[in-house]
């Protein structure tokens, strides 16, 4: 029986950077996120899937290999509509670098706020073999990967030559960071609060770095992580999303089993 499955909990909708103030002052004094012009990142990330039966016993696993996003600071100063002053990012995965996404963000003293984005299209995955090839496929159909220097993230049916709005601006991060701080990022088309409760050392293949551990909690999606390390002299340095319990359903819509998704973007290069 082919699996299909309910892809609603998927949708996460990619962290861009704006600001709700026409004139914003920016005083130099405020450590923020970097977006010196030039400044390149590489990101490797990888899936992981357990599969469970009705009664909670592991039936299998997959691993899958997204690849590598290279992002870019492509504009500085850059005006986008009734928005000036914005940091034009832009990304693409290896395999496809035909397919560029653009991302218009703003780094002020507030906080990184997101404006605008176009997607960059889907990447180009090794699907693993064996019995859940059918299903695994029919995710990658469903599912888009798109990263920049802050957001590796998941996209879900958006069209690559759109360019979208974020209506109000979503405050990614609110300076200065510290640990305690809280603040709602976004209230539609779902309420997502941020969160920095601790800093931890991250090792990945440029060196270990003391990062504030930034996490999202959305209000309709509780079994959803979504958790950034940052390093405001680095930018991002990983990114883990998981989603638990998902329901893996048959064409009849009978519940077969269920399974729980793993996604780590880590970064291997900065130039």
């Amino acid at each position: 029986m082919k699996k299909i499955i309910i892809v609603s909990l998927l949708v996460f909708f990619i962290l861009l950077i704006s600001c709700s103030e026409d004139n914003p002052t920016t005083s130099g004094n405020i450590k923020k996120y970097p977006d010196s012009l030039g400044t390149e990142w590489e990101y490797h990330t990888i899936f992981y899937m357990v599969y469970y039966d009705t009664s909670g016993n592991i039936t299998g696993n997959d691993t899958l290999v997204i690849g590598n996003t290279i992002a870019k600071v492509e504009k500085i100063n850059d005006t986008l509509g009734s928005y000036t002053d914005l940091t034009l990012f832009t990304s693409f995965d290896v395999a496809t670098p035909q397919n560029i996404g653009k991302y218009w963000y703003r780094n002020i003293d507030k906080g990184l706020y997101s404006v605008a984005y176009t997607s960059a299209g889907s990447s180009q995955p090794i699907l693993p073999k064996g019995k859940p090839a059918d299903f695994v496929e029919n995710l990658i159909k469903q599912i888009k990967i798109s990263v920049t220097p802050l957001s590796p993230g998941i996209q879900y049916d958006i069209r690559s030559d759109s360019l979208y709005f974020n209506d109000p601006p979503r405050k990614v991060l609110q300076y200065p960071l510290r640990i305690s701080s809280n603040w709602i990022e976004m209230n539609s088309p779902f309420q997502r609060e941020r969160f920095i409760n601790r800093q931890e050392n991250i090792t990945t293949p440029i060196g270990t770095y003391k990062t504030y551990v930034v996490e999202s909690k959305m209000k309709d999606f509780t079994n959803i992580t979504y958790i950034d390390f940052i390093n405001l002299d680095i930018g991002l340095l990983l990114r883990e999303v998981a989603v638990d319990s998902m329901i893996l359903l048959g064409q009849n819509l009978d519940t077969l089993g269920y399974f729980d998704f793993r996604s780590i973007s880590e970064l291997i290069r900065k130039d």
